[in-house]
């Protein structure tokens, strides 16, 4: 398992942050049977990336407190959460939704397969996002749409837009960039390689960054 946090600090170390910021170790702290390794990273300015990786056999030695393996880590990662910190998205999902015939229909890419769900097929689309632990869209408008069937999406939905916002660049739609000739099911296809290129070009930050970033730290 791997964990991230953003954080805003002067010139930190990681003795320093556990001072000045002991909540966020207090996770791994209280599970003392956890092996951890601790990673510091600048971003920009005064803004730091976090990360924590844990070995997995740390939870075997659990297994029989929690039930399972899965058990433990999944009771770790909610302890996790509540303090800040976000599972590193090793999966990543891109997503496009759009009403047709008066119906909602959802487009998912996700390890080169391209899935449609429909209407009422939404549960099933659920449990596609919910398996994942980054969903890329064009516009929170997107998340929106299916807001009452999965509640929770909006924590770990990074908006191509928000970011091109911060870069002045919020006039600009989807049909901008991909044209009119692309099919509203394709669309998730083609947000990867969107996304891929404007990360490349320093318009929008990479997808994997914590979705809580300094910029949210006051």
């Amino acid at each position: 398992m791997k964990l991230q946090i953003a954080l805003r600090a002067e010139n930190p170390s990681l003795e320093f942050l556990r001072v000045s910021n002991p909540a966020i170790f207090e996770p791994f702290d209280s599970w003392s049977e956890l092996e951890v390794k601790f990673e510091l990273k600048k971003l920009d300015n005064d803004c730091y990336l976090l990360t924590a990786e844990i070995q997995d056999s740390s939870f075997e030695a659990l297994s029989q407190i929690f039930g399972s393996k899965e058990n433990a880590l999944g009771a770790f990662l909610t302890l996790a959460v509540e303090r800040g910190w976000e599972e590193f998205p090793s999966n990543i999902l891109f997503l496009h939704i759009w009403e047709e015939n008066g119906m909602t229909i959802a487009s998912v890419y996700s390890q080169g397969e391209l899935e449609l769900f429909k209407h009422d097929n939404l549960e099933a689309l659920s449990r596609k996002l919910a398996s994942a632990n980054r969903v890329v869209v064009f516009s929170m408008d997107i998340v929106a749409k299916v807001r009452d069937v999965f509640p929770g999406l909006e924590g770990k939905t990074y908006s191509i837009s928000r970011h091109l916002s911060a870069k002045e660049l919020e006039n600009n739609s989807l049909k901008d960039f991909l044209g009119d000739s692309v099919q509203e099911k394709d669309i998730p296809k083609y947000l990867k390689d969107l996304t891929n290129s404007l990360v490349s070009k320093g318009l929008i930050k990479p997808v994997w960054l914590p979705i809580k970033d300094c910029s949210q730290l006051d």
